[in-house]
């Protein structure tokens, strides 16, 4: 509102002669429309009076007002503007606009021509749209840069490393049947322009990570495998001098998630030997530090392996852990992810025999975490752990009831209870979810409708939601 006011008082002040020689010029009407496209609210309606002052500046220019002249960075800003409007036709408005500048500019109504920043923009929108065809809209515009670029060189049209995340991103987050291979395709495709010497961009890091990534949601057989090959191409570039695809903490946490969403033996056992491979390299020749996430994600390997000491080498990580922090042998300290890890690793243990070992394990971390200076529990660490009691204790014990209610209890007092520990109290304790329904007014008819658990969410005093993040 305050950079339309500014355009419009300039107009005023033109009109007026109060101060010769001003007037509003392109790079105002810029200002203002990268400020609606950028501006919190209804973004619809930011979004239609960007391309209204586009619109206005093409009338202002054919009368004369040669200053207003629309220049490709207000076409881009308009782009921007639907692109990030949210709307369902967000996409196709960004493409109809796209497509009005192609068409002025061939037939010589205006001298803009879209480049690079346009047609990504454009493709962002399709990235994040949810109509069927977006990922082939998508990547038709990558293909017609592509293009054009090997056959002219003109730099304005070269996709740049956005363009290219942008597809891989978006194939990871549709996460369909094939995306995986497309994104790798993108990748193959990326490699093969730019070694043909035309000026094509090179993939860095940032791109690897991307298809990795995309590799980690995959579902498919050899999605693992996949990913960890990339991951080594890179760690091999890397020792022989080049520093531009450097893996770094996101190379080695994806090729890790990619094992550990493996759900098997051979995923843990994998994403184990990485770990203490990478673990035993220098600084220098690792090229990046080692984070906490990193062994909380091999804990969670193991938990998806199931096998029946998985709960015994999920603790026996988290006590190296301890122990090498406490005596100074690593700067890594575990943090809540790494208790809540290991209790959910107990949560889907599912042999016969050990189930009272794992529950012990499951309760002696979470008391170990509530000992803690500074991290203590939090939802997900209650949420898990109810699950686990659910699990691992025979339901109708007296024991278990009297365990999850003094577990809840601590929950709320810790100001914790959000839906997902409302959920696993819905299955640890049943006599439990029901008072608390009926307390709050609402009516047990069915006890698996989520109503009921926003019901309860709505009455309960705040404190015991107080430190819930999200």
């Amino acid at each position: 509102q305050r950079a339309e006011g500014v355009l419009r008082r300039l107009y005023e002040l033109q009109k007026s002669g109060k101060i010769p020689g001003i007037k509003p010029t392109t790079s105002i009407y810029n200002a203002v429309i990268n400020a609606l496209s950028r501006a919190p609210g209804n973004r619809v309606r930011f979004a239609k009076k960007a391309e209204a002052y586009l619109e206005e500046m093409h009338k202002r220019y054919a009368k004369g007002e040669m200053e207003v002249q629309p220049d490709v960075r207000t076409w881009a800003a308009v782009l921007r503007s639907w692109s990030m409007s949210g709307a369902q036709d967000a996409a196709a408005n960004a493409q109809r606009v796209l497509l009005q500048l192609e068409k002025m500019h061939e037939k010589g109504q205006t001298p803009v021509r879209p480049n690079y920043v346009c047609y990504t923009t454009v493709m962002g929108a399709f990235a994040n749209s949810r109509q069927p065809g977006a990922l082939e809209k998508m990547e038709a515009i990558l293909f017609k840069m592509e293009d054009h670029y090997t056959k002219t060189q003109e730099a304005d049209m070269r996709p740049n490393t956005v363009s290219y995340v942008t597809a891989i991103d978006a194939f990871a987050r549709k996460n369909e049947r094939n995306a995986a291979d497309r994104a790798q395709a993108t990748v193959d495709r990326m490699m093969k322009l730019y070694s043909m010497q035309l000026g094509h961009v090179r993939p860095t890091r940032i791109v690897f990570n991307s298809v990795i990534h995309c590799w980690s949601k995959s579902k498919s057989p050899d999605a693992a495998q996949r990913a960890e090959e990339i991951f080594k191409w890179m760690e091999a570039q890397y020792q022989a001098g080049d520093y531009l695809v450097r893996p770094d903490e996101v190379s080695l946490c994806a090729v890790l998630n990619a094992w550990a969403q493996h759900g098997s033996t051979l995923g843990a056992e994998r994403a184990q030997q990485i770990f203490d491979h990478m673990q035993s390299l220098t600084l220098e020749q690792r090229g990046f530090h080692i984070s906490i996430m990193m062994p909380n994600i091999v804990i969670k390997a193991i938990a998806r392996s199931k096998d029946v000491d998985a709960v015994s080498r999920a603790e026996a990580i988290l006590i190296k852990l301890e122990n090498d922090y406490m005596f100074g042998r690593s700067s890594l300290r575990p943090d809540v992810t790494t208790y809540s890890s290991v209790i959910n690793c107990c949560a889907y243990f599912r042999h016969p025999d050990g189930k009272a070992e794992a529950l012990e394990v499951a309760l002696r971390t979470f008391r170990k975490l509530c000992d803690m200076d500074g991290d203590g529990p939090n939802n997900i660490t209650f949420g898990t752990l109810f699950k686990a009691i659910a699990n691992l204790m025979p339901s109708g014990e007296e024991q278990r009831e009297v365990l999850v209610r003094s577990l809840w209890d601590k929950c709320c007092e810790d100001g914790q209870v959000d839906s997902f520990v409302l959920s696993q109290i819905r299955n640890a304790s049943p006599a439990l979810f029901h008072e608390l329904v009926e307390e709050t007014g609402g009516r047990v008819s069915n006890p698996r409708e989520y109503r009921n658990i926003e019901e309860i969410l709505e009455n309960i005093p705040t404190e015991w939601s107080a430190y819930v993040l999200d």
